[in-house]
């Protein structure tokens, strides 16, 4: 039987890398207003490329902790994707924290959470 997880986990290196990268470009760029009280776009942007960088470094170690912080990544990149929409000119992001949040929720269903950490 082939290796299925080996495929999902590189690709979802890729993507953590590539939203790395775009998010931090992004994040660079001036930008207007608020989207909403509380929400700087900067600062969802940076958190979103450090957290996807984080996520592509423990799943190259094979960390034993690489299931929380790949379901940390789902949920960051999934609500980074939801913000970023209400901000013009953030769809290239909006778009790789979509594909990113996707490719670790696949990445979840081949790894196994660490004891004393529910699934």
């Amino acid at each position: 039987m082939p290796d299925v997880e080996a495929p999902s986990i590189q690709l979802c290196i890729e993507a953590c890398l590539e939203c790395q990268r775009l998010c931090s470009e992004a994040a660079l760029r001036p930008k207007g207003a608020e989207v909403r009280v509380g929400t700087d776009p900067a600062a969802t942007l940076l958190n979103c490329a450090e957290l996807s960088l984080v996520t592509a470094h423990f799943l190259m170690a094979r960390a034993p902790e690489r299931h929380t912080v790949v379901q940390a990544c789902a949920t960051v990149s999934r609500a980074s994707a939801e913000t970023l929409q209400e901000v013009s000119g953030m769809q290239d992001c909006v778009q790789i924290c979509q594909v990113l949040a996707q490719s670790c929720l696949q990445v979840l269903r081949f790894t196994v959470p660490p004891r004393g950490v529910a699934a």
